[in-house]
């Protein structure tokens, strides 16, 4: 994209930017910046900056989190348009994020910007993300755009999922939380619950609406149960209505006193849960690809460049690079035991590059640099086999 349509797109969202009251002229066109993830996923639109470089990033990881869960497709025809709005500029009445859905099915998203980056934010960003996009599977799933929103609990358990995944540790503070008494909330409270705006960490219904994410995801009648479940919720139907209609006879006894009890007995289980989970083959490629490149914004201005972190020098790594790089490494080193067997080759190359980056050995990078190359298009060799193995059954 040359300079000047990139201004121009800029412009466009200035324009489009609900509630904002920016300035006219050349002046107005920087304010704003177009953080390109992959097309038909989430399209961010922030001022330039941190904050719009991360929320691309938490993106990104959510849509990789929520394919599995939710049923999302590798990409939709239209993608979300995300907008961080500056906080001086906030005009809806709801707190944190407002999303409207087009009569076509275009679904937007305005996420109030603001407060230091950090868990609680992202957690915010994520629940966000995870209610637009909730708007928008309604409308794939054929019920409709959502009469009313999506389920508080469902967008806090989604941003919890993601926050996970960036931050692996706080599985551990979940868990944590989640085996204190009063830890968690009832189940009756939290399917009933409106305070995914408001809320976040360790409030009873936002531990709670986690555990009930893995239980009824994971839980009995997963493979057919959860999916039918998601899409009562998105058609309007009353959530213990559609949990005792769809789980009901799967866990126990329709009632509510037995559900609650079955909800308390899985809740103690998860708890004390502490194997990791391995991550599938190809959202270890994902991660392995993301973590590998890295989005700068030019210090003058003009239009984002992605790079391959591990193909920079020692020298070319400093400042910004270098502390992507630990923040990437230390996700890396958290969740090697996670990635696929087909892609854990790759992990271990692209963290020896990292590490040779690092002390400035730029022999034994370029040697790394090479190997994760080779082991990624391996790990992709037998990821492929295995499918059309699969496929040809």
């Amino acid at each position: 994209m040359s300079a000047g349509r990139f201004s121009l797109w800029a412009g466009v969202v200035a324009a489009l930017w609900l509630g904002a009251r920016l300035p006219a002229g050349p002046e107005a066109e920087a304010e704003v910046r177009f953080f390109p993830g992959s097309g038909g996923r989430f399209e961010v639109a922030a001022r330039a900056g941190e904050a719009g470089v991360r929320l691309e990033r938490v993106a990104e990881t959510a849509w990789a989190v929520w394919r599995g869960p939710l049923g999302l497709p590798e990409r939709l025809g239209a993608g979300i348009t995300v907008r961080l709005t500056p906080p001086e500029h906030w005009g809806f009445a709801e707190p944190a994020w407002r999303i409207s859905v087009e009569p076509t099915g275009l679904v937007s998203l305005w996420i109030r910007d603001g407060g230091e980056p950090g868990v609680e934010r992202e957690r915010h960003w994520a629940a966000a993300l995870a209610a637009a996009v909730l708007q928008r599977m309604a409308i794939l799933q054929g019920v409709g755009a959502a009469e009313r929103p999506a389920p508080d609990w469902l967008c806090a358990a989604a941003a919890e999922a993601v926050a996970i995944e960036l931050q692996p540790a706080l599985a551990d503070a979940w868990r944590q939380a989640a085996g204190r008494p009063g830890g968690a909330a009832g189940l009756e409270a939290i399917l009933k619950w409106s305070g995914a705006q408001t809320a976040a960490g360790e409030a009873p219904s936002w531990v709670g609406a986690f555990g009930l994410w893995r239980w009824l995801g994971a839980g009995p009648g997963r493979g057919e149960a959860w999916p039918r479940f998601v899409v009562a919720l998105l058609a309007g139907e009353a959530p213990g209505v559609a949990l005792t209609r769809i789980y009901g006879p799967a866990l126990a006894r329709p009632e509510k006193a037995e559900l609650e009890l079955a909800w308390r007995t899985a809740l103690a289980a998860l708890a004390r849960q502490q194997a990791t989970p391995l991550l599938g083959v190809e959202e270890s490629r994902r991660q392995l690809e993301r973590l590998a490149r890295l989005v700068v914004n030019p210090v003058g201005g003009g239009i984002d460049q992605r790079l391959e972190l591990g193909a920079l020098t020692a020298t070319e790594a400093r400042g910004y690079p270098a502390a992507e790089r630990e923040e990437r490494a230390a996700w890396l080193t958290a969740n090697f035991p996670r990635l696929h067997p087909f892609y854990r080759n790759a992990g271990g190359s692209l963290g020896r590059c990292w590490l040779a980056q690092r002390e400035g050995d730029e022999a034994a990078r370029a040697a790394a640099w090479e190997e994760w190359r080779s082991d990624l298009a391996v790990g992709l060799e037998l990821e492929r086999g295995s499918r059309a193995a699969l496929d040809n059954r």
